[in-house]
């Protein structure tokens, strides 16, 4: 296990408490110390401070100094945050750690809550922060900030202060210092109340989006460049499922999550119908014309039957793991990444146990014969072609669905369905318990 250690209070306590719990689970801990190189002196103090503190405990450190250079609409922190994952997932890679530790608690939950409050959001964003997001873990996150001050105090542990963390020039810290005091005078407990709260709308908004993954299976019929979903179904469903269904395709198209904004623009449009359009962010276009919602992208290909040659060329395209593979013959291209860390369903990441299958891994188009079992049919097979009925795929856009195979079977039919015996089995289809897995998604490929 490694553990993200700042020096600061939340940190300390929680490596002193897994060293100590070490030996009675048998783990092996170790750390890592990014210096960002943003606060001079303060920086440096807190490297120091972290080598000794790790020296006197025993604990192997790894430690290093990085630039943070900013991104385009980034803030400093974002950055940083960025910056410093990035190093995590490196470190815990060099010395072999399953699992990542960080010290989020109670308290900074409660302010992420109401940060995401104030900007804006749903279900999925008032969940706060997951307590497991593959590797990465949170074992702190039920603990508030006076609790690991108590423990701090009875085994006489010292730590770092960032002189950072009271600068109230920036949003979280107007939370902390502002508006938390206000709500703790109202609700002393207001930070275990807030974690609680996240925790109950996480788990809605999980049964949500596994409602949603559902019906997005049926509804999303793949066409050459996008998708095609029947408006009807679309305005029958629920708005909180019709929304989720829109993200997800959206995203997927897009490549990247689009703003609410866009998706109720989406919801209005096949709810009106009548051959309007709606240009979208990424170069969607989104057509309501025959009864049907039609969402393209720039240079989508021509809705044809492959023929003989082109069937044969894209018969066996070997996926690139970890990396991304173009499938032109698709109008898209499958990226690949090992491990879980920072990825989230709503960017369109599906899971898979790497334990359950072999490879090497193949992306190709459909064959005579193709069975699979479509996860939520209760493990049953089924034929591909009977599954592409059923769904109402259509025929000649049958060839065009890319299917990712092992040499035990096919693993996902792209966009719609993954087969139960091969994927990553929680209730957010994504990695848990420290399994190594594989992450697939697609891209639309520019024209």
């Amino acid at each position: 296990m490694l553990v993200a250690l700042s020096g600061g209070l939340d940190s300390v306590v929680l490596l002193h408490l897994l060293v100590d719990l070490a030996p009675l689970r048998g783990v092996k801990v170790s750390a890592a110390h990014l210096h960002h190189g943003l606060r001079g002196a303060e920086a440096d103090r807190d490297q120091s401070f972290c080598v000794g503190l790790c020296a006197r405990l025993g604990v192997k450190l790894m430690t290093e100094r990085r630039e943070v250079r900013r991104q385009s609409g980034e803030s400093p922190h974002t950055a940083a945050r960025r910056v410093r994952h990035a190093f995590l997932r490196e470190a815990a890679a060099a010395c072999g750690a399953e699992r990542i530790a960080t010290a989020h608690h109670a308290d900074d939950q409660g302010e992420t809550m109401l940060l995401r409050l104030a900007s804006g959001t749903g279900s999925g964003g008032l969940s706060g922060m997951a307590r497991q997001n593959g590797p990465l873990i949170r074992p702190l996150l039920g603990e508030t900030r006076a609790a690991l001050e108590q423990y701090a105090r009875e085994h006489g542990l010292t730590h770092v202060e960032d002189s950072s963390n009271r600068d109230q020039r920036y949003p979280r810290g107007r939370i902390r210092h502002q508006v938390m005091p206000v709500l703790r005078a109202l609700n002393p407990a207001i930070a275990t109340t807030l974690s609680r709260t996240a925790g109950l709308l996480a788990d809605d908004h999980a049964w949500l989006e596994e409602a949603a993954s559902g019906h997005y299976a049926e509804l999303a019929r793949p066409i050459p460049g996008g998708l095609r979903m029947d408006a009807a179904r679309l305005a029958s469903l629920p708005p909180a499922l019709a929304r989720r269904v829109l993200r997800r395709a959206l995203g997927e198209l897009a490549g990247r999550p689009p703003h609410l904004t866009h998706v109720e623009a989406l919801r209005d449009l096949f709810r009106k119908g009548g051959g309007r359009h709606l240009d979208l962010p990424g170069g969607v276009r989104a057509d309501a014309r025959s009864g049907s919602l039609w969402l393209t992208t720039p240079g989508a290909p021509a809705t044809q039957t492959p023929n003989s040659r082109t069937q044969q060329t894209a018969s066996a395209v070997p996926l690139q793991v970890p990396g991304e593979t173009p499938v032109p013959w698709a109008g898209l291209a499958i990226e690949a990444r090992t491990g879980g860390a920072g990825l989230a369903p709503d960017d369109g990441w599906v899971w898979f146990d790497v334990a359950a299958f072999s490879g090497p891994l193949v992306v190709r188009s459909r064959r005579p014969g193709d069975r699979f079992c479509p996860a939520g049919m209760g493990g049953r097979h089924k034929k591909l072609q009977d599954y592409f009925i059923d769904t109402r795929v259509p025929r000649p856009q049958r060839d065009r669905v890319p299917l990712v195979e092992a040499p035990e079977g096919l693993l996902w039919v792209v966009g719609m369905r993954q087969d139960a015996r091969f994927m990553v089995k929680n209730s957010l289809n994504s990695p848990r318990d420290g399994h190594l897995s594989l992450a697939l998604r697609t891209r639309t490929l520019a024209p």
